[in-house]
C-alpha cells in the first residue's frame, strides 16, 4: 500500500520542479526504480501500464520522464482541459486507456508547434525586448496562456537570462504570465516586493514564477525587472557549477556513463554532472530551424565522439578547437537498445586554461 501512489508522487515532484535533495530525491529515486521494474506493465494502474507498454526508452530516467511523458500530461491543461489527464489516469478499459494517451501525445505534439511557433514571433518581432539583461515579453490576446510558461523557458536557455511571457487580458487591462529563469537567479526573489504587480497573484520558486500586474504598469516593471537584474552577481547565471573537471574524448565510455547514471536521479537541486573535453570541429551541421547544432568532435588521436547544443546562443566553425563543458548522454535516437553515447553541450569555456 506505501508504493500506491508512488508513480504520482514521483510525477509530480518531477513536473513542479522541486529540488530532488531530501526526501523530494527518495521519492523520485524509489519512484524510477518502481517503473523500471514493472517495464511489461504489471502494475495495478492502468494508466501507467499504458505508458509503460509504449516507452521506448531502455532505463526509464527523471529525463524520460520531464522531457518525455510529462509534457503529454501537461498538454491537456496547457491546451484544453486538466481534467481530461485525470479521466485517463482514472480510466479502467485497456482500450480507451490506450485512446487516452494517444490523445494527449497528440495535444503535446500540438503543443509542441504553437510554441514553436510563438518562439519564433517572439525572436522576429520582439528583437528589442530581447536584448536587455531581463526578457520581458508583452503579448496580445490571442496568445494561448498555456503555453506562455514553457516559451519563456525556451527564450530563457536560448539567451541565458530569465524570461517572462505575458498575455493581454480579454478587457484588456492587465497583463499576466509565466517566467523561468537561469542558472542560480532566482526568478520569484526579482519579483518580491515589486511595488507594480499585484502580489497576491504572483507566486512560484527560484525557478519558475507566475505573475500578474495593470497594463499601464508595463514599463515600470519592466525597468525595474532590469535595474534589479543589473545588481546581480555574474557568476550566477553561469551554467558551470556543476563541472567536475576535464576529460579526454578516449576515457569517455559506456562503463562511465552507467557510474554517472548510478547516481539518478538529476534534476533540479542536483544537476547531471558537466566535465571540459577539448576537441577539433571536424564537422558541424545546423538542424533545420537553425536553433540546434551537431558537432563531430575530433581528439586528433583516434577518437571521434558526436555532440548535440540545443538552442546554441552562438555558431560554431567546422575546423576550429573549442574547449566544451558537456554532459554524457545515451544516443538512443535510431535504437534505444545500442550502448551509444553522445554529448550535450552546454557551454562553450574557453576561457579555460586546459594546461592548468
Amino acid at each position: 500500500m506505501r508504493e500506491y501512489f508512488l508513480p504520482e508522487l514521483t510525477l509530480s515532484t518531477i513536473s513542479d520542479v522541486m529540488p530532488l535533495t531530501g526526501i523530494n530525491r527518495f521519492i523520485v529515486k524509489e519512484g524510477l526504480k518502481y517503473m523500471n521494474q514493472n517495464r511489461q506493465g504489471t502494475t495495478n494502474k492502468l494508466w501507467l501500464n499504458t505508458w509503460l507498454r509504449k516507452c521506448k526508452d531502455p532505463v526509464i530516467t527523471s529525463d524520460s520522464l520531464a522531457f518525455g511523458f510529462i509534457p503529454s500530461l501537461n498538454a491537456t491543461g496547457r491546451l484544453t482541459k486538466a481534467e481530461e489527464t485525470a479521466y485517463y489516469m482514472v480510466e479502467s478499459d485497456p482500450f480507451k486507456s490506450n485512446e487516452w494517451l494517444e490523445y494527449i501525445n497528440y495535444l503535446n505534439d500540438t503543443r509542441k508547434q504553437q510554441q514553436f511557433d510563438l518562439k519564433n514571433n517572439i525572436e522576429s518581432n520582439y528583437g528589442g525586448w530581447l536584448a536587455n539583461e531581463f526578457i520581458l515579453i508583452p503579448g496580445n490576446k490571442d496568445w494561448p496562456k498555456g503555453i506562455l510558461g514553457p516559451t519563456a523557458g525556451g527564450l530563457a536557455e536560448r539567451f541565458n537570462k530569465p524570461a517572462i511571457v505575458l498575455k493581454e487580458s480579454d478587457c484588456g487591462t492587465y497583463y499576466s504570465g509565466s517566467g523561468r529563469s537561469v542558472g542560480e537567479v532566482n526568478i520569484l526573489g526579482l519579483l518580491k516586493n515589486n511595488k507594480y504587480i499585484d502580489q497576491n497573484n504572483t507566486g512560484g520558486h527560484k525557478a519558475a514564477c507566475g505573475v500578474k500586474f495593470p497594463k499601464e504598469n508595463l514599463n515600470q516593471f519592466y525597468w525595474s525587472l532590469i535595474e534589479e537584474t543589473r545588481k546581480l552577481d555574474k557568476k550566477l547565471f553561469e551554467n558551470s557549477g556543476h563541472v567536475l573537471g576535464k576529460l579526454d574524448l578516449a576515457d569517455i565510455d559506456w562503463s562511465l556513463f552507467k557510474l554517472i547514471n548510478s547516481f539518478e536521479p538529476f534534476g533540479q537541486g542536483f544537476k547531471r554532472p558537466q566535465f571540459l573535453v577539448k576537441a577539433k570541429l571536424k564537422g558541424v551541421t545546423k538542424s533545420r530551424d537553425g536553433k540546434h547544432q551537431f558537432l563531430t568532435l575530433d581528439d586528433g588521436l583516434g577518437t571521434i565522439m558526436r555532440a548535440a547544443w540545443f538552442n546554441a546562443p552562438e555558431q560554431l566553425k567546422t575546423g576550429a578547437t573549442e574547449i566544451l563543458a558537456v554532459t554524457i548522454q545515451h544516443d538512443a535516437f535510431k535504437d534505444p537498445h545500442k550502448e551509444k553515447l553522445i554529448l550535450f553541450v552546454e557551454s562553450r569555456a574557453n576561457y579555460i586554461d586546459w594546461e592548468d
